[in-house]
């Protein structure tokens, strides 16, 4: 599975969408947090507290799935891997604080290796991810 970058995604036509996003903006405005397992922080909230800063999280999730219907709908925010904004015409842009790569992969039983079945599979997962990245 190829890296994915981290985006800011929201709605198009949203007020912070004319402007080039910057840190204090980025701060001002009100946060998605998808949290899996329900809890707290993540990944942006551990690269802001080490540049001494803090995002508004006004809504909180467990699956990305969700996340286009809130933005939609509103004036909030998500950052987090490029793929999610895809399908949903959102508009992208990057985050003001480095975030690095989203590392994504795959492992399987070397019985499975050969499987023409498991290949066709990991070829179609391949092929999603590099598709996105496009």
């Amino acid at each position: 599975m190829p890296d994915e970058r981290f985006v800011t995604l929201m709605r198009e036509g949203h007020p912070a969408a004319s402007r080039r996003l910057t840190l204090e903006r980025y701060l001002e405005l009100g946060h998605v947090l998808i949290a899996p397992h329900g809890m707290p922080g993540s990944l942006v909230d551990r690269a802001l507290e080490a540049v001494g800063r803090r995002r508004r999280v006004v809504a909180q999730v467990q699956h990305f799935v969700t996340v286009p219907f809130l933005l939609a709908a509103s004036d909030l925010v998500v950052t987090c891997p490029a793929t999610v904004a895809a399908p949903f015409g959102l508009r992208a842009t990057r985050p003001p604080v480095e975030l690095g790569l989203d590392r994504a992969s795959a492992v399987w039983h070397e019985r499975a290796h050969d499987d023409p079945g498991h290949r066709w599979l990991r070829a179609r997962l391949a092929g999603i991810g590099a598709t996105s990245r496009a």
